[in-house]
């Protein structure tokens, strides 16, 4: 990996932030994000460059990320199932995501995500009994599946389409205290419950997948592409070897060991997604790059949220909003052992509204593990 010339005067956690974001982006999208982002900042932007080119020479880190779906043509215009596709708003490692309208009169904007590649027989009969569980699952903070089927081998799936900013835009832009930023998680929390209660695991929670509406309901995407779809995918010989697709900053161990995706992983993803929204930065913000990342996960416990906060430079007084309660619950919920974690979401989300209500925490505190 090549050396990373970085500024004094960066904001380091506004630099791995969009750096994160950047590498969600296809290659040539990522100029004109970055010239949108940072502006007149060239130091910032030199920072995010350097970070890509780094992670560009990670000789894991396509593989570990996925590896990137050729550009398709544009399919604008495109009837899919019972959609025609209007925009093209998003891609991934996964696929393409089109903003797009319903044909049969129901006046319904969608967000259609079409998967990259074609499917096997057996992944089409797990992506079609998930799709009847996603069906079901309704909550205020989940984006609602309207439609799903496969054509010519290739999947597809139709959610609510949400308008909003990703959360950790939102609260940032708005300046959120801590305490507003918890009663976000404990909405989030409880619709990942909701989804564990019919057995459904999204796997993959982080900033780009909750975003939050004019109205402050945060809203969790992208539960559609289910483990049926990634485990198809996986087959490719590039993805064999290291397993499951995963995000870095947000995976949990197991993730990036292979090993099951159960209730436990999500628990991960929502104290990693609390723990960057409350301290600035992600979880080893300092490992940048796919190997960096499954070195400090495997070897080192993430360091406490008021120490990380206080390196991203926050106030003393958000410092003391983290120390004890908020120190203890993501402690416990990014154990590296799943085991040692929250058994739940819903153990998590009880945690959380203990401390708004300013109740005794259940997690043990960061000294009580100390000693």
């Amino acid at each position: 990996m090549g050396t990373l010339s970085v500024a004094s005067t960066v904001d380091r956690a506004q630099a791995h932030r969009l750096f994160s974001r950047a590498l969600d982006l296809e290659p040539e999208a990522r100029p004109a994000f970055l010239a949108n982002e940072c502006g007149s900042d060239a130091a910032l932007r030199m920072e995010i460059e350097a970070y890509l080119e780094a992670a560009g020479e990670d000789q894991m880190t396509h593989g570990l990320l996925g590896r990137r779906a050729a550009p398709q043509d544009s399919m604008r215009g495109a009837t899919v199932g019972r959609f025609r596709l209007i925009e093209r708003i998003g891609a991934g490692g996964m696929g393409v995501v089109y903003r797009a309208e319903r044909t049969d009169g129901v006046q319904q904007p969608v967000a259609v995500k079409l998967v990259s590649s074609t499917i096997d027989d057996l992944a089409k009969r797990r992506f079609e009994r998930e799709a009847q569980l996603l069906a079901r699952l309704e909550h205020p903070a989940v984006a609602r599946l309207i439609d799903a089927g496969i054509e010519d081998g290739r999947a597809w799936i139709a959610i609510e389409f949400v308008r909003g900013e990703p959360i950790d835009e939102y609260c940032a832009k708005r300046f959120l205290p801590a305490r507003e930023i918890v009663k976000l998680m404990v909405q989030l929390s409880d619709a990942v419950a909701a989804a564990h209660a019919m057995l459904v695991v999204h796997s993959d929670i982080k900033p780009a997948n909750v975003l939050v509406t004019a109205e402050r309901v945060p809203k969790l995407i992208d539960f559609g592409i289910s483990t049926a779809l990634r485990d198809a995918q996986s087959q490719d010989p590039a993805t064999q070897s290291v397993g499951r697709l995963f995000s870095p900053n947000y995976a949990a161990p197991e993730q990036i060991n292979n090993e099951p995706v159960t209730v436990a992983t999500d628990v991960f993803g929502l104290g990693a997604l609390a723990y960057r929204l409350l301290t600035g930065r992600p979880p080893h913000a300092d490992a940048v790059g796919a190997i960096a990342y499954v070195m400090a996960i495997a070897h080192r416990d993430v360091e406490l949220a008021s120490q990380a906060a206080a390196g991203a430079g926050r106030s003393e007084e958000w410092m003391h909003a983290l120390r004890g309660d908020l120190d203890a619950i993501l402690g416990k919920a990014l154990e590296r052992d799943p085991a040692r974690r929250y058994a739940s979401a819903i153990g998590l989300r009880a945690d959380l509204q203990r401390h708004l209500d300013g109740r005794p925490v259940l997690a043990e505190s960061a000294w009580e593990r100390l000693r």
